[in-house]
This record gives structure tokens, C-alpha cells and sequence, in this order.
């Protein structure tokens, strides 16, 4: 059986036929392989259109909370939305039913769609894994037609505004022409359901465009408003002029940079400006080897293999899509801060957390050139050299750990001490430990630090994933991750065995980035581009506080780390900014506040 690809799209009267059509060409070409089905908004001709091609279909006569049931009972398989402006509540919901790709959606939807496509420029750039010319869809028609040759000036002008020129441009075109005597041959396109009134005039009607790219080629230039019919204009290699309807068209016409306008079409009481029109026209006529050029600069930046892409698009995220909503605090208010060909960021917008979502499983490599290299690049020392640094901050860990044992370890009856530190690395910590007399088992993916620490330092580490490990239950006195957590995308199964390995009254230690630090409400969009790729979450104190909770923690400790006063200096102009005192003020403020850039949380098994 077939798997169905759901094409949502708005069609007909204000919305036009643009997105219905380039919707029907990429479904014909899913066809052979999938089932298409449109769940379509418009006038009664959609219909029409869709039953002649051969597609199921169904009339959308709801708003979208309503549409939210009957996609629900059409159980696609993938939701293809071609709307312009969706709601995210809307998105969110059918996610849970089938992966959602939306295509050039201005709409706070797109921001919870598992991809994103933006063949068309936008006025306000959004996070996109795709966003270029490449995934115009241009049908499969246009293949064979390639303007190669120009005339040294314009004889033929085809005049479109697509399916049913709802603002009836073309009448102001026709207008143009009477205004502007010349020997020019005009052909306009009446579109399938363009029922406008056109004044008589010198023109050739073309009603039934169905030779449309044939004529585009054979055309000197081509007059349509910002849309499809400018971009296969543009990919033929004909020159092209528009007349937008609305200030919007227009800036999305300066956006994209390969078209000049005649401007937009505006009327007032004391007329409208048909003759800036003409001038403009005029202009470009007299200037028409510029125009030449900004067709041939185009035709280079544009393919016609849009359709080939999107399709596999498609076929790629059929099997690699992620219904899970909040792995934190279970709801649907995921929001993309960040996207590409390889993966989103989503954040919860309930709870804060930020994670990262991989199309494919990445597989991450922890070996020599991450202790050395990456390391020194963030520290300026390898991992080894840093150990004087990394044993003072280890005391300190342990401190910690010691106190709480000491003070919950009658009740517990917790002794002998034992403790298991996950991704334990070189064995640093370890060797702490092992000096304050806990027994020591370490946990860590890495080969050569693993080596290191059996080797060198004689710990029993176990050289695989934490979850791989064979950790017996209720053993561990303490548990240990620091700037592990983050690295491990299966975080509930991480805490769950956690808490199945830890005594009762046994401790779970935590270090990892804090999202809600200075450095992310300094700038928040560096922030999120300088997330490493290996790093699947990044917690704030509030939602890990709330993740321990979910796992029946106690929470009995959080110390805010990594407090960089040069990162606060940043914003601040002012010399008082300097003066050791106000620095030191500022640090207790930033301590007590819990701002720094990391922080470590320590919870007791109840």
C-alpha cells in the first residue's frame, strides 16, 4: 500500500492558483510511488482543477481547529502545507499525526514544522533548513524551452497575471498599451478563471494558455506581477517588467533582486497613476539590452531541478521524523530558533529547554583531536594540560558530594562510598575521589581517555556509552556527570537507568551549559549559533530543576559556575564598569542570581 502525502493549499479568489498548481506538478511527480490527496481552501472551482488531474481530494470548509479532526482521519503519512500563513498551535498539533514540511509559509506555523522551504524571498528572514531559488518548482513542461537570442528591441510582449488576476491588472496593461503607441504585438493570457471586464483595444487574447511556456520563450518580454509567471520567465531567459498590486509585491520584488518593476498599481480619489506607468515603461523600453542582462544574470541563477529536490525532501523525512513532543515537560511548544539541511533547534517555549533534532543520527567521534585540539581552541591548553585547572574544580565537586553523603548517609545507611562518573574522560575526577576513599568506576565513550585512565591512572573504566554499560541496580552511592548530559540525546532512558543504578539516598551530580546564563540573555541568537553540534539539549536551571523533579529527586544543591565578568564588560561603556569593587559586587549579584554560563545541580534518591 501506497503511503499518502497530504497536500494542504489554499486555492482560488484572493489566494489565486499559484501554490494549487505547483502543489499538482510535485504531486505528479510523487505519483508512481505515493498517494497524493489535497485537502484544499477556496472557490468551487478547486474542484474542477483537481478532478480532471485525477487526485482524491477534499474541500476544506472549516477553520483550522476543525481541519486539526480531518487530517486526523485521513492518517497521511506526510503533510505537505503550501499555505502562506499558518498558525504554529495548528502545526504543532498535526505533527503528532504525520512529519510536516511547510513551504514559503510567512506564518508563525513554519516555526514548529519539522522543514521549512523558502523557494520565494521573504520581507523577514525565519529559520529555514532550505531557503534558495533551487526549490522553485517549475513544471516539468518547461524543460525543453531556453531562450538563447534576443531581439535588439521589443516587437512582442506577453502580458499574465496568473489564473484569475484577481486585482485585474491586465486592464491596466491594456490601458498602457493605448497610452504608449507603438508597434508592439500584445498577447494576454486570460487565465482559467479570470472573469474580468477588459476594455477593447489592440491586443491578442490568449484564452486557453496551455502552450503558456512556448509563449514566454517566443516573447521579447514578459509583464506579470511578482510570482511563478516572473520565475519562468526567468528561467526560459525572458526579459521581465512587473506591475505589483500592493506595497508588499513590491518589496518582495526589491528582495530578490533579478526583476525591475513598473512599480505598484494605486488609485485615489483624484485618479490612479497609470502615467508614472507609462514613464516607467517608457524607460525600460528605451533601456531594453539592461533588461537583456538582468534575464540572462537570472537564467544563471536559477535551475529547473526544484521539483527533484523537494521530492526528495519528501521521501527523506517519510522515515526520520520526531512526533516526541517536550522530553522536559511534555508539551507542544516547540519553537525552531535555528534550522538546517542536517537538523533543527527547537525551543520549548513552555520550559526553555533548547534541543537539537538530527534528520540522520550523527554519530560524534570523542578521540585525540577533541581532547586537544577543540579543547585547547575553547581553553587554550589540551585536556592534560589543564589538569591543575580541572583538579581544583573536581575538589571542589567533591566537596560537595562529601557533605551531602555525610549528612544523608546514616539514614541511607550508605557506606561503603561508591561512585560511578559517567563520560569520565581522562580519569581526573576519579583520582579525586579515589584520594577521599570512594570506590571508582568510571563510564566513557572515548577510547584514548579511556586508555589513559585504566593505563596511567588504574581506574576500572568501561569504554562504551553510558546506556550500553552494564551498571548492576542500586550500587552507586554517587553518580557523576560533568558536561556529559548534554551530549546524550536519549535523556530520559539516561536519567531512568541513573536513578536504577544509584542507592537509595545516592547522589546524582550534574554540570552542563545554562540557557538562561548572562551570555545567552546578552545575545541570545549567538548564543543559539554557537550551540556545538554535539550537544543535543542545553538546560536552564528551571527546567533541570524540573526534570529531577520528574524522576522523584530531591533537589539539594545548585551552584552557578562559568561567571565570565569580560563577557558583562561587552555591553558596558562606562570606565565604573571597571573599578574592582563594582566588579566584585556585580560577580555576588551574578552568583546569587544564578546567571553564570554553567552550573552544576546536585539531587539526592529518595
Amino acid at each position: 500500500m501506497k503511503k499518502e502525502v497530504l497536500f494542504r493549499v489554499n486555492a482560488g479568489g484572493d489566494y489565486g492558483y499559484g501554490h494549487l498548481m505547483r502543489c499538482i506538478v510535485l504531486a505528479r511527480s510523487l505519483k508512481n510511488d505515493f498517494d497524493p490527496y489535497f485537502l484544499v481552501k477556496g472557490d468551487d472551482k478547486i474542484g474542477e482543477i483537481l478532478y480532471k488531474e485525477n487526485f482524491n481530494f477534499r474541500i476544506a470548509m472549516h477553520g483550522f481547529d476543525e481541519e486539526i479532526k480531518d487530517i486526523k482521519g485521513l492518517h497521511p503519512n506526510l503533510i505537505f502545507l503550501d499555505i502562506k500563513n499558518t498558525p504554529i498551535d495548528f502545526v504543532r498539533k498535526i505533527k503528532e499525526y504525520a512529519p510536516v514540511i511547510t513551504l514559503d509559509d510567512i506564518g508563525e506555523g513554519s516555526d514548529a514544522a519539522d522543514i521549512s522551504i523558502y523557494s520565494l524571498p521573504t520581507i523577514n528572514e525565519k529559520p529555514a533548513n532550505y531557503n534558495s531559488l533551487k526549490y522553485l518548482i517549475f513544471d516539468t513542461q518547461i524543460d525543453p524551452y531556453n531562450k538563447d537570442s534576443w531581439s535588439k528591441k521589443v516587437k512582442k510582449i506577453l502580458v499574465s497575471f496568473g489564473g484569475s488576476d484577481p486585482e485585474n491588472l491586465s486592464s491596466i496593461i491594456i490601458r498602457l498599451g493605448k497610452l504608449y503607441p507603438n508597434n508592439i504585438k500584445w498577447n494576454f493570457v486570460r487565465g482559467p478563471f479570470n472573469a474580468n471586464k477588459w476594455s477593447n483595444g489592440n491586443y491578442h487574447t490568449v484564452h486557453k494558455p496551455g502552450k503558456l511556456f512556448s509563449l514566454i520563450e517566443d516573447s521579447d518580454l514578459v509583464i506579470t506581477s511578482f510570482g511563478m509567471t516572473a520565475y519562468e520567465s526567468a528561467v526560459i531567459g525572458t526579459p521581465v517588467l512587473l506591475l505589483n498590486p500592493t506595497e508588499y509585491h513590491e518589496q518582495l520584488t526589491e528582495r530578490a533582486g533579478i526583476f525591475n518593476s513598473l512599480g505598484k498599481y494605486s488609485k485615489s480619489a483624484e485618479g490612479d497613476n497609470i502615467n508614472e506607468i507609462v514613464s516607467n515603461f517608457s524607460n525600460f523600453l528605451n533601456n531594453y539590452n539592461e533588461l537583456i542582462d538582468k534575464a540572462e544574470a537570472a537564467k544563471k541563477g536559477i535551475d529547473k531541478n526544484g521539483i527533484k529536490r523537494i521530492s526528495s525532501i519528501i521521501r527523506s523525512l517519510l522515515d526520520k521524523s520526531d512526533k516526541s513532543p517536550c522530553v522536559i515537560c511534555g508539551s507542544r511548544s516547540e519553537k525552531s530558533v535555528d534550522r538546517s539541511d542536517k537538523k533543527n533547534i527547537f525551543e520549548c517555549t513552555n520550559c526553555g529547554l533548547f534541543y537539537q533534532r538530527y534528520f540522520t543520527k550523527p554519530h560524534f567521534k570523542y578521540e585525540k583531536n577533541y581532547f586537544n585540539d577543540k579543547y585547547a581552541q575553547q581553553y587554550g591548553h589540551t585536556y592534560l594540560e589543564d589538569r591543575l585547572n580541572i583538579d581544583k574544580i573536581n575538589k571542589e565537586r567533591l566537596n560537595i558530594i562529601q557533605n551531602i553523603h555525610d549528612k544523608t548517609s546514616r539514614k541511607y545507611k550508605l557506606n561503603p562510598k561508591s561512585i560511578l562518573d559517567i563520560g569520565s574522560a581522562y580519569g581526573f575526577f576519579l583520582d579525586q575521589a579515589r584520594d577521599n576513599d570512594w570506590n571508582c568506576t568510571g563510564v566513557e565513550i572515548s577510547h584514548i581517555a579511556s586508555k589513559y585512565a585504566s593505563d596511567v591512572l588504574k581506574f576500572d573504566v568501561i569504554n562504551t556509552a553510558f546506556l550500553e554499560a552494564e551498571i548492576p541496580r542500586e550500587t552507586q552511592t554517587a553518580i557523576t556527570m560533568w558536561y556529559t548530559i548534554e551530549h546524550i540525546p536519549e535523556l530520559d532512558n539516561v536519567i531512568k537507568k541513573c536513578f536504577a543504578s544509584l542507592k537509595r539516598g545516592g547522589i546524582l551530580a550534574i554540570s552542563t551549559p545554562n540557557s538562561a546564563g548572562y551570555s545567552a540573555r546578552l545575545n541570545k541568537k549567538i548564543y543559539i549559533k554557537k550551540i556545538p553540534e554535539d550537544h543535543f539539549f542545553e538546560f536552564s536551571i528551571s527546567n533541570m530543576k524540573t526534570l529531577m523533579k520528574k524522576y522523584k529527586f530531591k533537589v539539594m544543591k545548585i551552584r552557578s559556575t562559568g561567571i565570565h565578568y569580560e563577557r558583562f564588560l561587552e555591553k558596558k561603556k562606562s570606565e565604573l564598569w571597571k573599578n574592582n569593587i563594582i566588579k566584585k559586587i556585580t560577580l555576588l549579584i551574578m552568583k546569587l542570581l544564578k546567571k553564570g554560563d554553567t552550573f552544576e545541580i546536585y539531587v539526592l534518591k529518595k
